[in-house]
Order: C-alpha cells, then structure tokens, then sequence
C-alpha cells in the first residue's frame, strides 16, 4: 500500500468515526421531534422528519449500521403513510410504532458498524489502477535498434511536446523504464536476438515489474503471427514500417489522455455532511475533482462556479427535493447536457420514473459498495465528457467551437478582474493557408488543422482554453499567465509547428502561422481584449508572417 493509498483510507476511517460521534445526537433529535408531533403535530415538522430519517437510513446503510438503517426504512414507511393520508393526526396504534422503532434505534447504537474488510481492498485495487505515479514529463522510451529511424521519429513526436528517449538495444530495458517512467513504450519487434526479441522482452519484463505503461509495437512484418505475438504480450497498437507520423500521434494521445486529461467534476448534493464527505473522498481516491453543498438553495451559486460534468442529489433535501432541484437545472441552458444522477435510500419504482421525467440521467440506490460507486460514476462522468465534447467542440479537429470559446472567454474575465488576475487572448492565422488547399488539396488542408490543432493541444495546459474560430482562424486563452510567459510559450508553437513536415499524397510540405497578444491588464474589456489581439495579429502579417507580436 503507498503513502496516498493508506492516506485516502486514514481520512475515511475519520469520517467514519465523525459519524459515529454525531450518530447518537440524530437518534435524540428524531426522537424529541417525534414527541413534539405527538402533542403538537405540523405537517412541515412530519415532512422535516422523514427527511431527516430518509438521511439515516442511507447514510446508516453507507457507514455499516445496518440495524440502524433497517430500522430508520420502516420508520420512514410509516411516516410517509401518514403524509400520503394526508392527516396530522398520529393514532395510538402508530404512535406505540414509531416508539418501539424509536427505542430499537437507541438500542442500535450500541452495535458495532459491519465493516467489509473486502470492500477497502476492492477501493485500494480501484485507486491503484486509475491512479499510477505519474511521470513528471511526457516522456517515451523508443527502442529500435535503427538509429537513423530513431532520430527521425523522435524528432517530429518532439514537435508535438514529447520528450524521447531513444534506446538502440534491448540491454537493461528494465533500468530504463524505473529510470525513466514512461508515459508509452515504442518498441521494435525485431533485433539481433531473433524476429520477435521485442516482444519477449516485454512479456519478460511484465513477470519482472508490477506495473509498465502502454505499449506500442512497430516492424517491419506485418503479418499475423507477429501481430498476434504483440497482443499477447499486451501490446495496445501496432504499426508497421514506414510509420504514419499522425496515426502514431493519434495512439499516443488516446493512451495518455486518461492521466493527463483534466480530472472529471463531480458536484455532490447531500443534506447529511458525513455521508457528503465520504462519498466525496471516495470519488477523490480516483483522480475525480468533487464539490459538496448540503443546501440545496446554493446549487445555481456552486454551478456556475464550479461548471460540474456530472451532478449527484440525493432525492430528499431540506426545503425542496431533487426532483425539483432537476427540473430548475434543466431549465438552464448550459446544464441541458449535464448528467444528474440520483443517489438515494429510495426503492420506490414510481419516484425513480418521476426523478428521470425531472431530468435525471440516472437512480443509483444506497448503498452501494465502494468501489460500485466509484465505478459507476467515474463510467458516467467520462460518458458525460465525451457528449458534452460533441455538443461543444468543432467537428473536425476537436476544440472548442466559436460559441463555446466565446463563454469560455467570458467566464474566465470575470474571474481575472475578480481576482485581479492577468489573461491572456491570442488570435492565431495559419499562413498562406488559402495556397495548401489550391495546391495539395482539401484533404491536406485538414489535416494541416487537424496536426496544428493536436499541436496545440499537447502544448499547452488543460486549463488553458483552446478554440477555432473558423477557417485557418484559433484563438487561445490563457488564464493567470503573465504576458511574457504567454509570448515564450506562443512562439514555441510557432516554431514546433513549423518544424512539422506534413505529407500528403507523397508530397511533403510545411506551414507557418502567425499570432497576436492580448492581455489584462491593460486592456479592460472583453471587446478591447479581443480587439488588441486582431491588431496584433495584424501586425505579424506586415511584419512578413511567422511571427508573434
């Protein structure tokens, strides 16, 4: 178990013990309500209490009280006839249940929570598969035993913000990867040792070292026997020789973008604190970013904010209810596509079909295991991405459309001036673009923006906002970054993408661009922003082009 591991379990044990500590203070308090409706029965005070006992019985089940949580079911049963009929009047008969059930509860408290040791081995296996150490660069080892291959591979994944480290020998290919830590493994399939040396080598070091990053087989064979001899080895790709560059660009970003993504955002709605907290370091055990609120009246506040992918409510909250909560979320135009799941004790069929008419995505019933939940909702968390991305990205190289770019530019100039913040707004023109399509054609025109446009994106922070307007046209925003460090890391863009030999129907050309700076301050609007950032712009198409001002 590493340090993070024993860490994530420390701070749920704690919170296991904080509820442990609070528990007997909401049996007392449930119980003094119930007398208090006995003699002097509301109906805002019956509805306050099933919600309260609602919370119990899901948040008992969570932290392993299972009396405690079986009990609380049949107490919220019971008050919920009572709230369907309608009536405040409590008989005796019901009243003589509630007290038994009541004094069950008090009696409960003396048990000890049932703890499923399995169930933290599960979460502990969970976290070590979605959390490795990562490396601090993004480093690949290449190991072919052609130097000249080696050094003309390296240099155009260089280009697109990889570090390569070339190795001509199979020697010390352990040593090399504890050294290193790869973010992917290149590997050649044949060496001086024999036809299929590389994949031994893989699947011998696999028996050796607990853990070895995706891998990547390249040959000069193709056929199947070597390729079937590199899935067994576990290999994610192969590719045979001559390589396409961009379809090795391709690979490379899916392997890795599962630990180099932004994490996913997950705000949690729940009334009982606790409960919040436990599943929002659960979630946090997996990389997930969370947010809690146990008012539900600040959710629009929280949203916008924290521009949450998925959303978690519990069904019963104080002073409105999830479905509600859904409704008014899905009258907001910017969480139309936001998944909300609910998350709740409740088993009732016909509240589950209202709760997806409202809007939710999802019922998930409490509680579920661990490393259920994690799974779960790390599934639809990253389902929500993929959709939203549809919804707001250009179609062809994948970043954020002209619209979605816009809001993007909105929102982060707010929280510049908010925080008294310097953002930078660069507007960028491939150059000479009008001649790649005259000459090479259409196809090559997009796969110049398509290159740029991944150039782009493995250049810059995931923070960092990336967009194209239109055409050869992309616009970048930079949040709390200096001007000068804006103009360092543009103009590294200039000069990798220029360095970047395209090749289309076995014709090889090049592209430059040219980009313009803006900041705040000095400029004070979201118009004088862009505006600046055009005349820059300007300025670097008289200046002759492939350039920064």
């Amino acid at each position: 178990m590493n340090q993070p591991q024993e860490k994530a379990l420390l701070e749920l044990q704690t919170l296991r013990e904080k509820y442990a500590e609070k528990l007997p203070g909401i049996v007392k308090q449930i119980e003094s309500e119930f007398k208090s409706q006995f003699t002097q029965p509301e109906k805002s005070s019956l509805e306050e209490i099933y919600r309260r006992v609602h919370s119990l019985s899901g948040s008992g089940a969570t932290f392993g009280y299972t009396t405690i949580s079986k009990t609380s079911r049949q107490l919220e049963d019971t008050i919920g006839v009572l709230l369907q009929k309608n009536t405040l009047r409590i008989t005796k008969k019901d009243q003589a249940t509630i007290s038994k059930l009541i004094n069950k509860l008090t009696d409960a408290l003396n048990e000890n929570p049932v703890q499923n040791k399995n169930d933290n081995a599960l979460f502990l296996e969970l976290t070590q598969l979605r959390t490795p150490e990562l490396p601090s660069s993004r480093t690949i080892i290449l190991i072919d035993d052609e130097l000249e291959f080696c050094k003309s591979l390296s240099l155009q994944l260089s280009s697109y913000g990889y570090s390569v480290k070339s190795v001509v020998s199979l020697d010390y290919l352990e040593e090399h990867l504890v050294k290193e830590k790869p973010l992917v493994i290149i590997m050649d399939i044949m060496f001086p040792e024999g036809n299929l040396a590389g994949v031994d080598a893989i699947s011998q070091t696999r028996l050796s070292l607990e853990h070895i990053p995706p891998v990547i087989f390249i040959s000069q064979r193709d056929d199947l026997q070597a390729r079937l001899a590199a899935t067994r080895a576990g290999g994610s790709a192969y590719f045979s020789k001559p390589i396409d560059v961009m379809r090795l660009i391709d690979m490379l970003d899916q392997l890795i973008s599962d630990s180099t993504n932004a994490p996913y955002r997950v705000l949690i709605i729940e009334d009982d604190e606790q409960l919040a907290y436990y599943n929002a370091r659960l979630l946090e055990g997996v990389g997930i970013q969370t947010k809690v609120i146990t008012d539900p009246f600040k959710l629009l506040e929280a949203s916008n904010h924290f521009q949450p992918e998925l959303i978690i409510m519990d069904l019963y909250l104080p002073g409105c209810d999830g479905i509600e909560l859904a409704e008014i979320l899905r009258q907001q135009q910017g969480y139309v596509g936001t998944q909300i799941i609910f998350y709740s004790i409740e088993t009732n069929i016909n509240k589950h079909l209202d709760a997806l008419r409202a809007g939710g995505d999802d019922f998930l019933v409490k509680p579920l295991k661990p490393h259920y939940f994690v799974t779960a909702i790390e599934a639809r968390a990253k389902r929500s991405r993929i959709v939203s991305s549809f919804m707001i990205s250009d179609s062809l190289t994948g970043l954020y459309n002209h619209g979605m770019l816009n809001e993007h530019l909105q929102r982060e100039f707010k929280n510049a001036m908010r925080k008294n913040e310097s953002l930078i707004y660069a507007a960028i023109d491939l150059d000479h673009f009008k001649n790649v399509n005259d000459t090479h054609g259409h196809g090559a025109g997009d796969m110049v923006l398509i290159s740029f446009s991944r150039l782009m994106r493995n250049r810059f922070r995931f923070t960092d906002l990336i967009g194209r307007y239109g055409g050869e046209e992309f616009s970048i925003i930079l949040p709390n970054t200096k001007i000068e460090k804006a103009r360092e890391l543009l103009d590294e863009l200039r000069i990798n993408f220029s360095k970047i030999e395209h090749s289309f129907n076995k014709k090889k050309f090049t592209v430059t661009c040219s980009i313009g700076i803006a900041s705040t301050p000095p400029c004070k609007t979201i118009e004088s922003l862009q505006e600046a950032a055009d005349t820059a712009l300007y300025k670097a198409k008289k200046a002759g082009r492939n350039c920064v001002k």
